[in-house]
């Protein structure tokens, strides 16, 4: 122990001032009191076990070091949001389905999720732009901005798409972070709240947020099928549709639902809808069907049993314009055909009748059509007409064919355009066909206890004959009664002669005022060579005078045959005749002629006699 030489105050060990003075110690006085100290003996050497748990002590420390500073390395949130913009700009979809995570419990992240997600960021690059901005601050100052995002969350439904989190530890001592994708809310706004709904096939409960508003849940984002149904009393309505949402979404799912009447003009016919029978049968009385989808997705058509076999109206498309429908029956390819080929039959049997002037053998025509058909032939006779002819061909439009019910009777009608080969002409003169075509539409009525369709009337029509859907029939005219053989038809007929001197006499005046011999002799026996020059030289001679004349009327008054195709006919004619000094005068004629039958019919062959009276 030592003590201050100035003062006396006791001194620490090892002191260099004086604590009471502040004096400053001698060298001596420190000696003394370092020597005064007790000297320590030297330390022993460390043993070999010592020095190597000191140097493993040491090395583990620098390993620590070594991990702590990689660990620091690997949970850099810089590093890892540069990485991750960069796997967005490349479309590395494997970066991403490893590194982003999902925000939905129930959801994972599928390559699908990355997909979409990827095309989503194409049409809106800034989405990664917002991303790289708000990341930045968040590690920046990461408690206070996610104490921000955090409070945000909870003030709004809507979350970022993306966001950056802290998601556990990693290596037990570092917080760590992660990419994640956010559910998003997916409203719906439709017309039947009450509908269900499917999502991906999968039924979800929904939430009504309103009397047209409806939540299908929190999901993640990407692309979804939505279907929604409705069973009414007959049928399930369903609409479907696709939607590709990344952020809150409002989708409409409309049902384009309605009534429709339907005018049947039937007494009942059953209801299909999509080729399928709904059970409904609608009425006369009450057409109403409903409500069904009016998108254009549903098919209706209509079915009913007739005597001939099932009929059906064609398919209707059901959208907003198909309020109302004026539903039409037709009939099967196969029922179609044989009205064609019924009506076929009658035009040969009538053809036949009118060649025969005989309708007795008609079968293919109701009570009133062969009535009408009777008075046609009995017409003919009267008037002493023939008819040569056969059948060509037939044309039928198929879409013309139309069913209804009238008075309890299937009425089927169909238009036709039928081509003969045809002449009308007096008895006794020679026919001259030719190629005749009549556009006309059949009417036939279904004769329940023949089970057959009758012809009930036909009529010309008068609208262009629509060729784009036909069926055609060819026949042969050998196979047809073209040519009434009857001896007796083989005399002419008053009418025959009638028809003769009516254009005989009147072209024989034209040709006088003309000078044009050729407007009468077409009606002059071609071998009457006599006869033709006699007519030249009259005509020369009227002409010469300058007389011109007026028919005026010519009448048969009797004929009788002189040998074979050889007649003698007496006749009375009435002319006005015309002089070069101005005059008129009218002047009768009693003519007496020869007539022959030719291959062209008759011929005038020779002026007898003529006298004035």
């Amino acid at each position: 122990m030592s003590f201050c030489t100035s003062c006396g105050t006791k001194l620490e060990t090892n002191a260099v001032f004086c604590t009471n003075c502040g004096a400053k110690l001698t060298d001596g006085e420190q000696t003394n009191t370092v020597a005064a100290t007790r000297q320590k003996p030297p330390s022993p050497p460390l043993s070999r076990k010592a020095k190597m748990i000191i140097a493993s002590i040491a090395a583990f420390a620098v390993l620590a070091f070594g991990m702590y500073k990689l660990g620091e390395s690997l949970t850099d949130k810089t590093k890892q949001l540069n990485a991750f913009i960069d796997s967005i700009e490349a479309e590395d979809k494997a970066y991403l389905l490893k590194h982003l995570q999902s925000g939905h419990e129930a959801q994972k992240i599928t390559e699908n999720t990355v997909e979409h997600l990827l095309e989503y960021i194409q049409e809106n690059p800034y989405v990664v732009e917002e991303l790289y901005k708000t990341t930045t601050k968040q590690i920046e100052n990461s408690e206070k901005y996610n104490k921000i995002l955090s409070e945000n969350f909870s003030k709004y439904e809507e979350k970022p798409l993306i966001t950056f989190q802290e998601n556990g530890k990693k290596f037990l001592i570092f917080d760590n972070y992660d990419f994640f994708l956010n559910p998003q809310p997916l409203y719906i706004y439709t017309n039947y709240p009450e509908a269900t709904f499917f999502l991906d096939k999968e039924e979800v409960k929904i939430k009504n947020i309103d009397y047209d508003l409806v939540l299908l849940g929190n999901l993640l984002p990407g692309s979804y099928n939505i279907k929604a149904t409705v069973d009414t009393d007959f049928l399930a309505l369903e609409k479907e549709l696709a939607v590709n949402f990344f952020t809150q979404s409002y989708t409409d799912l409309y049902f384009d639902v309605d009534d429709v009447y339907i005018d049947i003009m039937m007494d009942e016919a059953a209801v299909f809808i999509n080729g399928e029978d709904t059970g409904t049968m609608i009425t006369d009385m009450d057409g109403t069907f409903g409500p069904v989808l009016l998108d254009g997705s549903l098919k209706l058509h209509l079915e009913k049993d007739a005597p001939f076999g099932k009929i059906r109206t064609p398919e209707y498309t059901l959208n907003s314009e198909a309020g109302y429908l004026s539903a039409e029956f037709t009939l099967l390819p196969e029922q179609a055909n044989d009205i064609f080929e019924q009506v076929n039959e009658f035009l040969l049997e009538w053809g036949t009748a009118r060649v025969q002037r005989d309708s007795s053998n008609i079968t293919t025509a109701s009570g009133d059509m062969i009535a009408y058909l009777s008075s046609t032939i009995e017409d003919m006779i009267d008037w002493e007409r023939e008819y040569t002819g056969s059948l060509l061909k037939t044309t039928f439009d198929i879409d013309s064919v139309r069913l209804s019910v009238y008075d309890n009777h299937w009425i089927a009608e169909v238009a036709v355009s039928e081509e003969w080969d045809e002449s009308y002409h007096y008895s006794g003169n020679s026919p001259h066909t030719a190629n005749e075509t009549y556009e006309r539409i059949y009417y036939l009525t279904y004769d329940e206890e023949s089970e057959q369709w009758l012809i009930n009337d036909f009529d010309t029509n008068w609208l262009s004959f629509d060729s784009t859907n036909i069926k055609e029939f060819s026949f042969e005219a050998g196979e047809q009664k073209s040519e009434a053989v009857d001896e007796e038809a083989s005399l002419p007929s008053a009418a025959a002669f009638d028809e003769l001197f009516e254009n005989f006499i009147s072209s024989y005046v034209r040709a006088i005022n003309e000078t044009d011999v050729s407007l009468v002799s077409v009606y002059i026996d071609p071998d009457a060579a006599d006869y033709q020059k006699e007519v030249s030289n009259y005509i020369d001679h009227l002409q010469s005078k300058g007389i011109t004349e007026e028919f005026l009327a010519v009448e048969v008054v009797h004929y009788e045959e002189e040998s074979t195709n050889r007649y003698r006919v007496e006749t009375s004619e009435d002319y006005l005749i015309y002089y070069n000094d101005g005059t008129e005068k009218q002047k009768s004629f009693a003519s007496e002629y020869f007539v022959v039958q030719t291959d062209n019919g008759l011929k005038v062959s020779k002026l007898i006699q003529t006298k004035e009276k």
